[in-house]
């Protein structure tokens, strides 16, 4: 099958990049999602953790502005986030990297790797588990924040709750 085209009325290219802000807040002013952390689309986890960062924020701002909390709870949120997106973007580079280079190793991997290890991939339980954890981001938790100091038992101030079936 053959295009045609017989006009453009807008062009664009895209490059890809990444960028990370040195900090996500400073006064007043709270950087999230794409204004703090622009990265390559692979693994598809801009809005995730734009959503992530906005959540954080959000709940903090209430309680502050709501006078529940000191001033100070503010500067929890570059401390939890900031860590993560530079880790997401450091990640993502890397990946799509390997998967754009022109050379032997990328033709390889695009070609032959990928089709054939993928379907293999796609069957071992524990990786489909570690690659959902992975891409919902059900792995981030923030025991390392100073909001959690505390623990109970086993479970530390900032860690993510397992998952709890219920019976009935």
């Amino acid at each position: 099958m053959q295009i045609r085209v017989e006009g453009v009325d807008w062009f664009s290219t895209y490059q890809v990049h990444h960028r990370i802000a040195q900090h996500f807040n400073v006064g007043r002013t709270f950087l999230l999602g794409d204004a703090g952390h622009v990265h390559s689309p692979i693994g598809g986890q801009g809005m995730n953790t734009g959503t992530g960062d906005a959540i954080n924020v959000a709940w903090k701002l209430a309680d502050v502005m709501g006078r529940r909390a000191p001033a100070a709870l503010l500067d929890s949120y570059e401390d939890e986030r900031i860590g993560f997106a530079r880790t997401l973007v450091k990640t993502t580079d890397k990946l799509f990297r390997r998967m754009v280079d022109p050379g032997e190793a990328g033709r390889f991997l695009r070609s032959w790797l990928l089709p054939n290890l993928l379907p293999f991939l796609s069957r071992q339980s524990f990786l489909r588990r570690s690659l959902f954890r992975t891409v919902s981001q059900t792995r981030l938790h923030y025991r390392h924040s100073f909001l959690s100091a505390e623990r109970a038992g086993k479970v530390c101030g900032g860690d993510r709750l397992p998952l709890v079936r219920e019976r009935f």
